[in-house]
């Protein structure tokens, strides 16, 4: 007797192990390397103001912390602005924190988010050795 046995669900669905949260370089731009990593985002609007908002937070980062570089971009209908360029995950929430100190208003709208960062003289770590 030939016994059939129904599929399963999970037979049908192929599992794929999520790509590694290491920074392997994407590119080379002089200097620069392009790597996914994280950056502050700190404003996000669709209001018909929000072009202006943007490159007025920008303005305002940029008088308390020089250092940090801003990127303004515009995904229709979204103009964002996000700061910083960092490899991890915890140098982006201690920027976070040192900008909520300064400016405490904009703290409920602000997050760590992952994106392509661009990183000067930036040297892959070493893989380990298993």
């Amino acid at each position: 007797a030939i016994r059939r046995v129904a599929p399963t669900l999970s037979s049908y669905i192929t599992f794929r192990a999520p790509a590694p949260r290491g920074s392997s370089v994407l590119a080379r731009d002089g200097n620069y390397s392009i790597l996914y990593g994280y950056r502050v985002q700190v404003f996000n609007s669709n209001l018909p103001n929000a072009k202006s908002e943007a490159y007025a937070r920008a303005e305002a980062i940029r008088r308390v912390a020089p250092t940090l570089s801003s990127y303004i971009t515009f995904r229709a209908p979204f103009w964002r602005l996000t700061v910083g360029n960092f490899t991890s995950q915890e140098e982006a929430r201690s920027a976070r924190a040192r900008l909520m100190v300064a400016l405490p208003a904009w703290g409920r709208e602000s997050y760590v988010v992952r994106e392509k960062v661009r990183i000067l003289n930036y040297t892959e770590p070493h893989a380990s050795e298993e």
